[in-house]
This record gives C-alpha cells, structure tokens and sequence, in this order.
C-alpha cells in the first residue's frame, strides 16, 4: 500500500529578535563595541570589505565579549560587483560587433582611431562571425573567406 505524504508549509518564528547590522567595517565595529545592541543574537553584513577570518573571528569575539551569539556575518560586496560585471557584460553583448573591435582596437593602439582600410577588414570580420552562427555548417565556404580576409590584410 501506498500512503499520501502532504507537505505543510508551516512559518516558524524565531524565540529570539536578531540585531542585523549592515554597514563599513569601522561602524560595525563601533556598534558592536557600544552597548546598544537590543538583542543577544546578532547578524552582521559588510558593505566595504570582503569577511576575512581575522574579521570573523574579531567580530565574533566583539559579539560574544557581551554574551552575544553572532549568527551571520557576510559581505554585499561581492554582491554589488557582480552586478556591475553583470551590467558591463550586457552592455558589450548589445554592441555590435564592429563596435567591439573598434574598442579594442583604440584600447590596444593608444586610443588611434581605425584607418579606413582598418574598418574595411573589422566589418568583414563581423560579417564572418554574424555568418558563422549556423555553427560550422558552411565550413568550406567561411574557410575561404577566410583566406580572402588574410590576403586583403596582407596586401595593404
């Protein structure tokens, strides 16, 4: 026989209100040296530095100095630079292409700009990666364009 197994979601309160503390190292670090914290469970996030172990053991020497129990301590900035790379990464993939180039190729030659027969080889460049989107279907064709790529670089 089988039985029906129910899932109950139920919400379980904490017996105790936790302290949460989000800011610099230096407030933290004032707020847990002061005698304003309300609750013996404390929760802590750092806003300017990544938690070291020296900084989580600091902290929770701070904390249980008061007979406090430190029951998180992370940091958001990791959380606010992955969401800048995030931010860059979709502004690159909605550039062109020969934008991209045109980008790198300043970055690489101090700032100069592309000559004309520079942008002529950049935007058959991105013609052959727009092309080759049918991942590698028309192999013999790109590999010839290709070759005519190299042999117009090399004649200027």
């Amino acid at each position: 026989k089988t039985r029906e197994i129910k899932t109950i979601l139920q919400e379980i309160k904490p017996l105790h209100p936790m302290n949460l503390i989000k800011n610099t190292y230096r407030e933290v670090e004032a707020v847990l040296k002061s005698d304003t914290i309300t609750s013996n469970y404390v929760g802590v996030i750092l806003t300017d530095k990544r938690v070291t172990p020296e900084i989580s053991a600091y902290f929770h020497n701070l904390v249980e100095s008061k007979s406090g129990k430190l029951f998180e301590l992370r940091s958001s900035l990791g959380n606010e630079e992955a969401e800048r790379a995030s931010d860059y990464a979709k502004g690159i993939s909605e550039k062109p292409i020969s934008s991209l180039f045109a980008d790198f190729y300043r970055e690489k030659c101090g700032d100069a700009e592309p000559t004309e027969a520079e942008e002529k080889c950049l935007k058959k460049v991105e013609e052959l990666i727009v092309n080759s989107a049918d991942g590698g279907a028309n192999e013999a064709a790109e590999d010839a364009e290709v070759d005519a790529l190299l042999k117009m670089i090399l004649e200027e």
